[in-house]
C-alpha cells in the first residue's frame, strides 16, 4: 500500500448513489431531501432513514477500521513508518 492508496481510501465517501440504494428511493429523492425545508422541490425522508444510515454509517467504520489494521501491518512488515511526517530543522 501507498500513501496515495491509502489517503483516497480514508477520505472515501458514502456517495448519493449508496443512499438512495439504501433507503430504496432514487438518487434524485436523496438530493431532494438535502434541500432547505422551505425550498420549493424538498421531499420529507421516509420513515425509518436514520436507521437505514446508520448502518451506511457503521459499514464506513468498519472499512476505516479495516484500513487501520492494513496500514499497522504494513507498517510492521516493513520495519519503517514510511507516511511518518519528517522533521525539518527551523529555518534561521
Amino acid at each position: 500500500m501507498n500513501i496515495r492508496d491509502a489517503i483516497d481510501e480514508l477520505g472515501a465517501r458514502v456517495t448519493h448513489e449508496e443512499i438512495a440504494r439504501a433507503l430504496g428511493v432514487s438518487v434524485a429523492s436523496v438530493r431532494q431531501y438535502r434541500l432547505s425545508s422551505n425550498a420549493q422541490a424538498h421531499r420529507s425522508p421516509a420513515p425509518g432513514w436514520q436507521k437505514a444510515l446508520a448502518k451506511l454509517a457503521r459499514q464506513r467504520g468498519k472499512e476505516l477500521q479495516a484500513l487501520a489494521v492494513r496500514l499497522e501491518r504494513f507498517e510492521y512488515a516493513t520495519g519503517s513508518p514510511q507516511s511518518s511526517p519528517t522533521r525539518r530543522k527551523p529555518r534561521a
